[in-house]
């Protein structure tokens, strides 16, 4: 998840800026207690949305703390709500698998299509995986299609088989509008995410 860069910054923007590359050095080299501790510091002074994440996903993997999903998915939603689409994804999946936590397919459903329409591949093929399965959602072989096509156009290539099956079941009418969809829903995608920067750049300027 890469954040905008801003030319113009006040000093309390320099400084997150460094401690969250001096925690990514540190978990990077193996060093995830001094990670652990930079990144809460940002998260709780101000609610930095990838510090977040990275705190859940240490916590997920109990890297340089006790393992719990209960503090993972607290700090996952933290960041997920405020449009971190690596920290829907991971809270989305843990909803769907329904590991180490109680399955919870509204929720999956949710934080997926959150980060699905903001281009996150993996969520895209996770969400429309849903639609091939009426354990998670009615079957609906257009929309599953849709969201496979998308996530192997976003670079995620095990999507590309998947949708080329679905492919087969579709009408051509069906076909038809599926690809009108698929081209409506990259639009919306690609102003949902300059819509996120903007309001991040207008924060961080506040």
């Amino acid at each position: 998840f890469r954040e905008r860069r801003i030319q113009r910054v006040g000093d309390k923007e320099i400084v997150s800026s460094d401690l969250h590359v001096k925690a990514a050095r540190a978990n990077n080299s193996g060093d995830y207690k001094t990670a652990f501790q930079i990144w809460l510091s940002l998260a709780r002074d101000d609610g930095h949305c990838t510090a977040s994440y990275n705190l859940g996903r240490l916590y997920d993997g109990g890297y340089g703390v006790p393992q719990s999903i209960s503090e993972a998915i607290y700090w996952y939603k933290s960041s997920a709500l405020k449009g971190h689409p690596e920290a829907q994804l991971n809270l989305g999946t843990i909803y769907l698998k329904g590991n180490r936590v109680a399955r919870d397919l509204p929720k999956a459903k949710v934080f997926l299509s959150m980060a699905s329409l903001q281009g996150c591949a993996p969520a895209q093929h996770n969400f429309g995986l849903m639609f091939c399965n009426k354990e998670f959602l009615p079957i609906d072989i257009a929309e599953a299609y849709m969201w496979l096509t998308l996530s192997f156009n976003s670079g995620f290539k095990e999507a590309k088989s998947k949708a080329t099956f679905l492919k087969k079941l579709l009408s051509p009418l069906k076909l038809q509008k599926a690809k009108y969809d698929i081209s409506l829903r990259e639009k919306m995608i690609c102003e949902n995410i300059d819509i996120l920067n903007e309001a991040r750049v207008r924060n961080s300027n506040s």
